[in-house]
């Protein structure tokens, strides 16, 4: 999952959910204020 924020206050995020098909690797993706954690 990814959560996309404009950081502008009151805005709603966009949430991306990645799908097995479209990637092949077993781990999540999580990605923190524009910063890939995996």
């Amino acid at each position: 999952m990814n959560v996309i924020s404009s950081g502008t206050p009151g805005a709603k995020p966009t949430v991306l959910i990645r799908g097995i098909s479209s990637y092949s690797g077993n781990d999540p993706l999580v990605i923190v204020d524009g910063v890939n954690l995996t």
